[in-house]
């Protein structure tokens, strides 16, 4: 393949992952949208069914509810940082080099 062609591929799959990414991020907020407007309804048919009222098992079935949010967030951080935390760490790589070099030429002139 020629280099045009092997750029263009390059470009196409990064930004089918971006496009994946963000259906996959929308997925997230209409889900949980959802499952936390039904969640009293959903706690309070599971407490009527079972007959149990103790506050444990309350606080248990509440926690659930963050336990697969709090899932789901991590899954999107990592996919995010995946996807776009190279360029943000390369760039502050970059600021601490500039820095650091600035801080020596300053130190050098002032001696």
């Amino acid at each position: 393949m020629e280099p045009t062609q092997v750029r263009l591929e390059k470009a196409q799959q990064r930004i089918r992952k971006i496009r994946r990414f963000y259906t996959h991020l929308a997925i997230f907020l209409v889900v949980n949208i959802i499952l936390y407007l039904v969640k009293a309804d959903t706690m309070a048919l599971i407490i009527e069914e079972t007959g149990i009222h103790e506050i444990g098992f309350v606080n248990y079935l509440h926690w659930q509810f963050w336990t697969i949010t709090l899932s789901w967030v991590i899954i999107l951080l990592v996919q995010g940082l995946q996807l776009f935390g190279r360029p943000l760490i390369a760039k502050w790589e970059q600021r601490k080099i500039k820095e650091l070099m600035d801080k020596e030429d300053q130190d050098f002139q002032s001696n």
